[in-house]
């Protein structure tokens, strides 16, 4: 009779047969056939992470009543019996793929991601009142109004001017807080020299006494005091280049009106 070593190796089947020693058969030790099914369920059906929870991995106020049940997914509490063994107990969750965790301590909550760095909560135990946070109901950031920058008191229109032949300036818009229609351009040509920044609104878009411009000639080699501006109306602000067309050369503007 060959070796058993020397069979040829296949896959196994649920419905293939293997031979064992019955020792819980009268008589014992009687050989058997057992399936690949039946050993299957053999090995899974007292191994599953409640019945090792159960079997005391974890606190249980005794073995008939586990503290932990894991069910769609979730592990939860459920022993009430146990509480003053988990007194001062931390709970901890870790992100296996960056060990980053979450680290749930008596009276603080950390947050420490991948880098180390810390983000805790922790009560104020000199307060005599509640403190009640509602975080809010639709996305953005949460953050410290120290960490927050003041708005500043205005708000601006900032661009590069390029200006050649007898065409209107051409910008490079940078911001535009001020909500200047881009699109047509806002820029003309009234003669040589002369540009205009129009910016019809419902409300005035230049008003008096608080309106104020910056600008220079950017990169040409007029002198400064070559151009000026002016306020003409609450829809138009004015730039004046005393020496003609194709003086603008990146030439940078910003208007600002004030609150």
């Amino acid at each position: 009779m060959a070796k058993i070593s020397t069979y040829t190796v296949v896959s196994p089947n649920s419905d293939d047969k293997i031979i064992i020693s019955e020792t819980s058969g009268t008589p014992s030790n009687v050989t058997k056939n057992i399936t690949i099914e039946g050993l299957k369920t053999f090995i899974n059906e007292d191994f599953t992470l409640q019945t090792t929870i159960t079997n005391g991995n974890t606190y249980q106020a005794s073995p008939s009543d586990a503290l932990w049940v894991w069910d769609s997914n979730e592990l939860t509490i459920t022993s009430t019996s146990f509480t003053s063994l988990l007194s001062g107990k931390r709970f901890k969750t870790t992100f296996i793929d960056d060990g980053s965790y979450t680290d749930v301590l008596p009276g603080q909550l950390i947050f420490n991601n991948a880098l180390g760095n810390k983000t805790s909560t922790t009560p104020n135990t000199l307060l005599s009142s509640n403190i009640d946070l509602q975080w809010p109901s639709s996305s953005g950031t949460l953050a410290l109004t120290t960490d927050i920058p003041a708005p500043t008191p205005y708000k601006s229109y900032v661009c590069l001017l390029n200006q050649s032949g007898t065409n209107p300036p051409v910008a490079v818009v940078l911001e535009n807080s001020l909500g200047v229609p881009i699109s047509p351009s806002p820029w003309t040509r009234q003669q040589a020299g002369i540009y205009s920044l129009n910016a019809p609104g419902i409300v005035a878009t230049f008003p008096v006494n608080k309106t104020i411009v910056f600008l220079n000639n950017g990169l040409s080699p007029t002198i400064s005091n070559n151009i000026r501006w002016d306020r003409v109306s609450n829809d138009e602000v004015e730039i004046v280049v005393s020496t003609g067309d194709q003086y603008l050369v990146n030439a940078s503007f910003e208007v600002r009106v004030y609150d």
